[in-house]
């Protein structure tokens, strides 16, 4: 294998890992090696001859690793190094002379307890699922994305709230993670470019979220002490609140449906963008008292709506607790029989331990034909139909859009 360049030994099946076993060990690989990819590596280190210069990525997934190599390597060309599952790894090495590192994947490697990579160009570092991991530092200031979910911190270094192009931070499922508060984040330099974040901390206290300008995405799942929602930036397209018992549901749907007038809709029209992934999910049984058009059933009908203004609708949706992984949702609209609009969600959520809310936006120019059809100046019979919805609805409430001078409005209030 002295001149080997590419060597690949791939299982299609992360869970389901076939061995190539080495009962002799292995004395060498080549120096020359440029991409080593090997699920399943059997030994507890690499060849102590092996020189990983020449190499640019390094796959050993569900390894038997304790440990890649001892000292420190020239590892010049090296971008990424992909070690999920080795659950026996114990160590990585000192990759400070990675000076074109960029991802580095470390997911339930779950013998780790510390990780320090000082590569100056990495990217993503995934510390996923890392379950005995209690301390860590990075030091790149190119950092985009950071996962510590389901690790065993205790606290975030300040030096995270530093970096000015980490735009996804991930903290699900840090049970040693006593509270998030927003001040690291609001006088961080990151304040402008932070586009997701998740955190079931016990307790998370951010008043001033709203002015996390390009924040997409916020995952709060299981935040048990979680009693209500702080005001949301109008970059908010994703908001999951899986199983926050502690949040009034009435006061969230309000608070969410005025997000969304106030703050979203317009930001979206503003910015010319399209609301394909607009969701907004947190517990609760029941739609609002001030919906009018909503029903138990799986189709409603509004008999007419005035055309001047439409802007779209909110859809209100009450999901059935349990499983929602690949579950999808459907929605059809007609107006007097013809379909002129369609809405379809995959949704992600694993485990739902109550019935939820799922609020969405269809923008009225996502339709088909319903701006060009009618009668007049309104459109007639206006249907709504959940059909080949693979996730359980107990109840479904509409809520048409208006403009106005003073803003958008809701119609059908009581």
């Amino acid at each position: 294998m002295t001149n080997v360049r590419f060597f690949k030994i791939h299982s299609w099946s992360k869970f389901n890992i076939f061995n190539v076993y080495l009962p002799n060990g292995l004395n060498t690989l080549s120096h020359k090696m440029r991409y080593l990819h090997w699920d399943g590596f059997c030994l507890e280190s690499l060849p102590a001859n092996f020189s990983a210069e020449k190499l640019v990525e390094l796959c050993m997934r569900c390894s038997k690793l304790k440990k890649l190599w001892d000292g420190v390597q020239n590892l010049v060309n090296l971008k990424t190094i992909d070690l999920w599952g080795s659950r026996d790894l114990i160590e990585i090495p000192d990759l400070s002379l990675a000076e074109k590192l960029e991802n580095v994947s470390l997911c339930y490697c779950e013998s780790l307890h510390e990780v320090h990579v000082h590569s100056k160009s990495l990217r993503v570092l995934n510390l996923y699922g890392c379950s005995s991991l209690r301390k860590f530092s990075v030091t790149s200031e190119e950092l985009t994305r950071l996962s510590l979910a389901f690790t065993s911190i205790c606290s975030i270094p300040s030096s995270i709230w530093h970096k000015r192009k980490l735009k996804a931070l991930y903290l699900t499922g840090c049970r040693n993670l006593g509270e998030l508060t927003d001040e690291p984040i609001i006088h961080g330099s990151h304040k402008h470019s932070l586009t997701e974040l998740a955190s079931n901390a016990e307790r998370f206290s951010m008043k001033n979220i709203k002015s996390l300008s390009t924040l997409r995405m916020l995952w709060l799942d299981d935040c048990k002490k979680l009693v209500s929602l702080p005001k949301l930036p109008p970059s908010l397209e994703k908001l999951s609140a899986c199983n926050c018992t502690s949040l009034d549901s009435y006061m969230t749907q309000r608070l969410v449906l005025q997000h969304m007038l106030q703050s979203r809709i317009p930001y979206l029209r503003k910015n010319d963008l399209r609301c394909y992934d607009e969701e907004y999910l947190f517990p609760g049984n029941h739609v609002i008292d001030e919906c009018v058009f909503n029903t138990t059933e799986t189709s409603i009908t509004i008999p007419y709506l005035w055309k001047t203004e439409l802007y779209g609708f909110i859809y209100c949706i009450i999901l059935s607790k349990g499983s929602l992984l690949q579950s999808g949702i459907s929605c059809s609209v007609y107006q007097d029989g013809i379909r002129v609009g369609w809405l379809q969600r995959l949704l992600e959520y694993e485990s739902l331990t109550s019935n939820h809310v799922l609020c969405m936006y269809h923008d009225i120019n996502e339709f088909d034909a319903i701006t060009e059809e009618g009668h007049g100046h309104f459109f007639s019979n206006v249907t709504f139909i959940f059909e080949n919805s693979e996730a359980s609805i107990e109840e479904f409430g509409i809520f048409p859009i208006y403009g106005s001078e003073s803003g958008l409005k809701l119609v059908g209030r009581r």
